[in-house]
């Protein structure tokens, strides 16, 4: 319900735009801009965290960098093709625990079967520390095509209002190891994969232009990005879980320029 009433709002601003008469902002009608951007993810991971208990999945924020090409219908709106990547939301845990050779047999029910004589056979000794290890990497990278519009008041300083809808592409690269050490020796399992999915997604923000030249604006603007439903992975389809989902919502703070012309 909340997506639908985003998506009727920001039809009805686009629609506005489109139906306004053609003018000028500043004297100018296109703009060409680029920009860089920090996203604070806001991810729904449940289906991954579910499997890799007790390995924590907390992903880092990412850096992005952005293109756009806009045209302003009015004094106070424009719309634009925007582009942006985001790159490092990274999620890379692990977990260890350590035992002695003794409890690992016992724990295995194999105590019955060796005793300390045929340990120390092998040059072992029941209370030798073994310690086991499980990790996770899983890194995922988000491109957004958007058509956003823009309303914005009128002078030097230009808050605006920003709604866009467009598509989500997510790549993710996913790595899980495990390892076990003891007896001065180390051995160590590990399976890696990467997928992808696309989704329709939506944004909304607030942000303001600085006219620093006839020409030209600086601008800082804070956002909200979010699919229509969650992104699928196939990640750990060999290990039973078929597709995965994760929900790939995301805070971003942008300072961008844009040249009007």
């Amino acid at each position: 319900m909340k997506k639908s009433l985003i998506l009727v709002v920001l039809l009805t601003v686009v629609c506005f735009c489109t139906s306004s008469f053609a003018a000028d902002a500043a004297g100018h009608q296109w703009y060409v801009g680029i920009g860089g951007s920090w996203a604070i993810e806001d991810f729904d991971s449940d289906d991954v965290e579910d499997f890799l208990e007790p390995i924590d999945v907390d992903f880092d924020d990412a850096f992005g960098v952005n293109a756009s090409f806009g045209y302003h219908v009015n004094d106070n709106c424009s719309i634009a093709f925007v582009y942006s990547y985001l790159t490092g939301f990274d999620s890379d845990e692990s977990i260890a625990y350590t035992f002695d050779v003794g409890e690992v047999l016992e724990e295995a029910g194999l105590d019955y079967y060796v005793d300390e004589d045929d340990l120390a056979d092998l040059g072992l000794d029941p209370d030798e520390e073994v310690v086991v290890s499980i990790g996770a990497d899983i890194e995922v990278d988000i491109m957004t095509f958007m058509v956003e519009g823009k309303y914005a008041m009128s002078g030097n300083f230009s808050p605006y209002l920003v709604l866009g809808i467009g598509l989500m592409y997510a790549d993710t690269d996913g790595d899980l190891e495990a390892g076990a050490a003891f007896a001065g020796e180390s051995f160590s399992l590990s399976f890696g994969d990467s997928d992808s999915d696309t989704r329709a997604c939506w944004k909304v923000g607030l942000g303001v232009d600085w006219w620093a030249t006839p020409n030209v604006t600086v601008g800082l603007e804070g956002s909200y990005v979010a699919a229509f439903g969650d992104h699928e992975f196939g990640l750990l389809s060999d290990f039973g879980v078929e597709d995965a989902e994760i929900g790939l919502d995301y805070f971003s703070i942008g300072l961008g320029i844009a040249y009007h012309f």
